[in-house]
């Protein structure tokens, strides 16, 4: 029962939310999902890292901050050109913000895969771009946006219907366009500065896609246990 009027109170609170930030969703969504990697590079990373014992969780969301970090620095490249920098930087954030969430999602589809879940399901691909979202928006203003759409935590989700998931996948992300649209300016400006600009992005781009990650490690561990599979081998053609 707890369950569902969860679910009614969520489908009321999105039901009065802007278009606005569903169209801004959706374009975000649209984006990323352009730019994802297939299942099997995917599985291949996962069971790269797994080859080197212990600890892959640990390893895939390093790998995947240090690829976020080289998109930060390359928006704030623009910076080392003389009369280019405001403009440059400013201009590359929404392009920038894409790939960090492209990684992001990169990240959790492999640590869901890593935790026994198959990311060939439609319903568990949604649970790994809800993971980036939320995690993502959380760190960007400091509170859970599963809370402004009624659901108590990202632990009750796990009971919603793929349909739900959908839902708030398109919200989250929207929540996340918009608020990296509010902070644009500000974060031109500090990275329109030479030298600093790459370093800065760098380094919030890094940072904010490992903390991503080790509250989606904390989340998966504390799904209800299914039963477990495997990662297909590296290159296995049956994919």
């Amino acid at each position: 029962m707890e369950g569902g009027r969860e679910v009614h109170e969520m489908n009321t609170t999105m039901n009065t939310t802007t278009t606005q930030s569903t169209n801004h969703g959706q374009r975000f969504l649209s984006a990323v999902e352009r730019l994802l990697r297939s299942n099997e590079e995917i599985h291949d990373i996962v069971w790269e890292e797994r080859q080197k014992g212990p600890g892959a969780s640990e390893r895939i969301v390093s790998r995947f901050s240090n690829q976020s970090a080289v998109a930060g620095a390359l928006a704030g490249a623009p910076s080392l050109v003389p009369g280019w920098g405001l403009l440059g930087a400013a201009g590359m954030m929404m392009v920038e913000m894409t790939y960090v969430m492209k990684f992001e999602v990169e990240m959790c589809l492999a640590l869901a895969a890593h935790h026994g879940l198959d990311i060939r399901r439609r319903e568990n691909r949604q649970l790994a771009f809800l993971l980036a979202a939320v995690g993502t928006s959380e760190e960007m203003t400091g509170r859970d946006p599963l809370l402004d759409l009624g659901a108590s935590s990202l632990e009750a989700v796990w009971n919603y219907s793929p349909r739900e998931i959908s839902k708030l996948v398109l919200h989250v992300f929207g929540v996340v366009a918009l608020v990296q649209a509010s902070q644009s300016v500000g974060k031109g400006l500090l990275r329109a500065i030479p030298v600093v600009g790459v370093g800065v992005g760098a380094g919030v781009n890094k940072v904010l896609t490992r903390r991503v990650g080790l509250r989606a490690i904390r989340a998966l561990r504390l799904r209800p246990s299914e039963p477990r599979s495997s990662p297909p081998e590296a290159g296995n053609p049956s994919l």
